[in-house]
């Protein structure tokens, strides 16, 4: 009886393994598929997109990406900065909270921002 057990909770532990590393790859996909589409909004490449460069407009990209991948996926914030060149979770909300600051107060972000977001509804 005691065997079926043990082996009853291994399998158990096999497959939550299972369906939390397809679950990682199925969001860190849909994180790549948003970056792609971020960066070509930016005119820039991915790889620039994630450098750690600090030129304006590839900070806007990587922190609108980051706010998307929020918004879009339930990853951790820690795993979204670790997509994003490797930031860390704290850069992940200062992201965040600036990107909803220029949306609220430029329109050109605002409405790139709501392009991205529907593109976004879209993906499977």
């Amino acid at each position: 009886m005691e065997v079926k057990r043990i082996a009853f909770l291994k399998a158990e532990k096999e497959y939550q393994k299972a369906v939390e590393e397809y679950t990682r790859k199925a969001f860190s996909i849909k994180v790549t598929q948003i970056q792609v589409m971020t960066a070509t909004a930016f005119g820039i490449s991915i790889d620039r997109m994630l450098s750690g460069t600090h030129k304006r407009n590839i900070v806007d990209s990587r922190q609108m990406s980051m706010l998307l991948s929020r918004e879009n996926t339930d990853m951790s914030l820690a795993s979204i900065g670790d997509l994003h060149g490797g930031k860390d979770h704290a850069t992940v909300i200062h992201a965040c909270k600036t990107i909803k600051s220029l949306i609220d107060t430029n329109s050109n972000f605002r409405i790139l921002y709501n392009k991205l977001s529907e593109e976004i509804k879209m993906l499977p």
